[in-house]
């Protein structure tokens, strides 16, 4: 059908990020589980080391998942409108095509940090 509810997709397996930020992977099929606002920081860069080329007093965090587990991502500010129209949401099923990652090895035990730069929605929920 035209709308994609017919169709079945294939999760892949969401630890391929690391790969598809290094410039090692291909897109990636995952499920959005939640999306995430809170308002955005001057600490915000210090913490994710990405910069906000948004005027946006809010910042999102997209929740992506497998069959098997999640993972926390930072949503670039070039999808905050889908989200604002409620276009990707919570039970979408999106193509992820280009990441970021951040990792601040002066700090034991803090885990990598991914933020979402190119996506295509393949099913609207």
């Amino acid at each position: 059908s035209e709308s994609g509810e017919d169709q079945y997709y294939q999760l892949d397996d969401i630890s391929g990020l690391t790969k598809l930020a290094e410039g090692r992977g291909g897109p990636m099929t995952v499920l959005v589980d939640s999306i995430l606002r809170y308002s955005a920081s001057p600490l915000w860069f210090d913490v994710t080391n990405f910069h906000l080329s948004s005027d946006s007093e809010n910042v999102y965090d997209i929740v992506l998942r497998d069959e098997n587990m999640k993972i926390k991502c930072i949503l670039s500010p070039d999808f905050y409108d889908l989200v604002a129209k409620n276009v990707l949401s919570s039970g979408s099923i999106i193509k992820v095509t280009e990441c970021y990652s951040s990792f601040d090895e002066s700090v034991l035990g803090k885990e990598t940090i991914f933020m979402i730069a190119e996506l295509d929605i393949l099913l609207l929920q």
